[in-house]
C-alpha cells in the first residue's frame, strides 16, 4: 500500500485540482498496458506489471487500484471533497460528513477509518450508501439527528466498530440494515428514535458489545431480532418505549449481561421469553409498564442476578416462570401492582435475597411460596394483596432464619394476625 501524506494533520477539505488529480492518477506503471506478468496473464503484485496496490488484482480489473492512505482527519463538505476520496483506502483520523452536504455516496474504496465516522444534524441528505468496502471503524460510528435521512446502508464488509455505534433520532429513516458481518462493537450500540423503521435485525455474526445495547422509542418498530450467534453484552440491555413492538426474537446465543435488563413501556408486547443460554445478569432485572404483557419466562440457565429483580405495573401479567437454578438476588425482589397474577412461586434454589422482598398490591394473587428461602437482608413486605391469605405471608416470615424487618398487613383475613413491626 502506497502512503500519501495529507498537507496538514488537521481536518482538511480537498478542493484543489492538484489533490484531485493526484487521487485519480497515482504513479504511472511501466506504460506497457500489459495487465499480466511474463505469461501475459495474472498480475504478480508489482506496480510495473499493472498491480499498483499489490493485491494480486490487475489494475484494469480492480475498482480500487491505488489504496491510498489519508493521514489525519477529513471532512466531506461537498461533491468535490467526496470525489477526492475516491482512491483512499485508509483515513488515519476521523471522517466527518458536514451537515450542509446536499447529497453524497460513501467513498467506494474506503476500508478503514481509524478515528470516528460521524454524520450529525443534516437536513438535506436523503440517503447515505456506498461504503461497500468499509471493514473497520476504530472510534465511534454515529449517524444521528438527521431530519431527512431515509436510507442508511454501510454495505456488507463492516466487521468492527472500536467505539460506540449510534443510530439516533433519524426521524425520516425508512431503510436501515445492520452490516451482516459485524462482529464487535467496543462501546454502546444504540438504536433510538428512528420513527419510521418497522423492523430491526441484528447481525448473526455479532459476538460482543462492550457497553450498553439500547433499543428505544421506535414508534413503528414491531419486530426486533437479536443475533442467533453466541454473544455477550458488557453493559445494560434496554428495550423501552416501543409501543408497537410485537415480536422479539432473542435467538439462543446471549450468554451474559454485564449490566442489567430493562423492558419498559412496550404496549403491544405479550410474551417475554429469554434464551436458555443466558447464565448471569450483572445488575438489575426490571420489567415494568407493559400493558399487554401476559407472561415472562426467565432462562432456565440463569443462576445469578447481581441487582434487583423487579416486575411491576403490568396489569395483564398472569405468569412468571422463574429459573429453577436461581440461587441469589443481589438487590430487592419487588413483585407488585400486577392485577392479574394469581401465583408467585420463587425457585427452590433461591436461598438468599440481599435486599427487600416486597409483594404488594396484587389484586388476583392467591398463593405465594419460596420453599428454599432462608434469608432476606432487608424488609419482608406483604401488603394489600386482598385475596392472599395472611397466613401465607406469616408462614414465609417464620421460615426465615434472618430478616431485616417485617410488614404484613391488608391481605385476606384469616386466622393469622398482621405483623406491623416493620411497617
Amino acid at each position: 500500500m502506497r502512503v500519501w501524506t495529507a498537507l496538514a494533520p488537521f481536518t482538511l477539505v480537498l478542493v484543489s485540482a492538484f489533490i484531485v488529480g493526484s487521487c485519480d492518477g497515482g504513479e504511472p506503471s511501466d506504460g506497457s498496458g500489459d495487465d499480466g506478468g511474463d505469461d501475459g496473464g495474472a498480475c504478480v503484485g508489482d506496480p510495473s506489471t499493472g498491480d499498483s496496490d499489490g493485491d494480486g488484482i490487475c489494475d484494469s480489473d480492480d475498482p480500487c487500484p491505488l489504496e491510498l492512505v489519508w493521514e489525519g482527519n477529513y471532512t466531506i463538505t461537498d461533491a468535490v471533497s467526496s470525489d477526492a476520496l475516491a482512491d483512499y483506502a485508509v483515513i488515519t483520523g476521523s471522517l466527518v460528513i458536514d451537515p450542509d452536504v446536499t447529497q453524497i455516496a460513501g467513498p467506494a474504496c474506503l476500508e478503514r477509518v481509524d478515528g470516528d465516522l460521524t454524520m450529525q444534524g443534516s437536513s438535506t441528505i436523503v440517503s447515505l450508501t456506498g461504503f461497500d468496502r468499509l471493514e473497520e471503524v476504530g472510534g465511534h460510528l454515529s449517524i444521528s439527528h438527521n431530519d431527512t435521512l431515509s436510507i442508511l446502508d454501510f454495505g456488507a464488509a463492516l466487521t468492527s466498530v472500536g467505539g460506540s455505534f449510534f443510530v439516533v433520532d433519524d426521524g425520516a429513516m425508512t431503510e436501515f440494515t445492520m452490516p451482516p458481518p459485524l462482529e464487535t462493537v467496543g462501546g454502546d450500540l444504540w438504536f433510538v428514535s428512528n420513527l419510521q423503521i418497522h423492523s430491526l435485525t441484528m447481525p448473526t455474526s455479532l459476538a460482543q458489545v462492550g457497553g450498553d445495547v439500547l433499543i428505544e422509542d421506535g414508534f413503528w418498530l414491531d419486530t426486533l431480532v437479536m443475533p442467533s450467534s453466541t454473544w455477550e453484552i458488557g453493559g445494560d440491555l434496554t428495550i423501552k418505549d416501543n409501543q408497537l413492538l410485537a415480536t422479539l426474537e432473542f435467538g439462543n446465543g446471549l450468554t451474559s449481561l454485564g449490566g442489567g435488563f430493562l423492558f419498559e413501556n412496550n404496549d403491544d408486547f405479550v410474551a417475554l421469553e429469554f434464551p436458555n443460554s443466558l447464565a448471569s445478569i450483572g445488575s438489575d432485572f426490571v420489567v415494568t409498564d407493559n400493558v399487554s404483557l401476559e407472561s415472562i419466562v426467565l432462562p432456565e440457565s440463569l443462576e445469578d442476578i447481581g441487582g434487583a429483580l423487579s416486575i411491576f405495573s403490568s396489569p395483564a401479567l398472569q405468569e412468571i416462570d422463574f429459573p429453577p437454578g436461581l440461587t441469589n438476588v443481589g438487590g430487592e425482589v419487588f413483585i407488585s401492582f400486577l392485577a392479574s397474577l394469581p401465583i408467585i412461586q420463587l425457585p427452590d434454589a433461591l436461598v438468599e435475597i440481599d435486599g427487600d422482598l416486597s409483594i404488594m398490591s396484587n389484586a388476583a394473587l392467591i398463593d405465594i411460596s419460596a420453599p428454599g428461602l432462608d434469608s432476606v437482608g432487608g424488609l419482608l413486605r406483604a401488603t394489600w394483596n386482598p385475596q392472599m391469605p395472611t397466613c401465607q405471608a406469616t408462614a414465609l416470615r417464620d421460615q426465615l432464619s434472618e430478616v431485616g424487618g417485617v410488614c404484613i398487613q391488608n391481605n385476606a383475613v384469616d386466622t393469622c394476625e398482621d405483623d406491623l413491626s416493620g411497617c
